[in-house]
């Protein structure tokens, strides 16, 4: 049986280990943050958006959406950016074509994409994770107007891919701080 059992060769899946370590290490730190008082679904939700796991970057991400929490550009940043997510999740990232943008509405959407994009993506390399959120609140009265007057599910198959393209982009940028919709709206919220 010796022989047998030092003869045994134990294989192991290096990724899976290490996604396991990772796991284990984000449930650790999503402890240390309740035990700290912060809400659960923002550290669900900064947790869930957070690729490098670095620790202060993660507690400043909190820290900024704890700030902005119960102020109404964080409520209407949720609000777009759901909107936007439900429309868009289930769909691949793909370029928008502009010929193909001929609604005021979405033209007024994707004018003011191009416009904070750069910024928004210079704040959030800087880590200035607050004005980031105020910046993207500059997104929302475009993406109600265009829900409210395009109709996304066009007809014709190229002007819906395009549209969904567009609305893809922006609930990517809605999510590079975090994943919103991992946030309890305060209407939902049980405190």
């Amino acid at each position: 049986l010796y022989k047998e059992s030092v003869s045994v060769e134990i294989k192991i899946d290096e990724n899976e280990i290490v996604s396991q370590i990772l796991s284990f290490l984000k449930q650790r730190l999503k402890n240390i943050f309740l035990e700290n008082g912060i809400r659960y679904d923002v550290i669900d939700a900064v947790l869930a958006a957070d690729s490098n796991g670095d620790v202060v970057d993660i507690k400043n991400r909190i820290k900024a959406i704890e700030e902005l929490y119960n102020q109404p550009i964080f409520r209407k940043i949720l609000s777009s950016s759901n909107r936007v997510l439900n429309l868009s999740k289930n769909n691949e990232e793909t370029e928008i074509d502009q010929s193909l943008l001929k609604e005021k509405a979405e033209l007024k959407l994707y004018h003011n994409y191009e416009g904070i994009y750069p910024q928004t993506k210079e704040f959030i390399c800087n880590k200035e994770y607050k004005k980031t959120f105020k910046l993207l609140g500059d997104l929302c009265e475009p993406v109600d107007e265009f829900f409210d007057q395009v109709l996304v599910m066009d007809k014709d198959n190229n002007i819906r891919k395009n549209r969904i393209a567009l609305i893809k982009k922006i609930g990517i940028l809605f999510n590079q701080v975090a994943d919103l919709s991992k946030i309890v709206s305060t209407k939902e919220r049980r405190e």
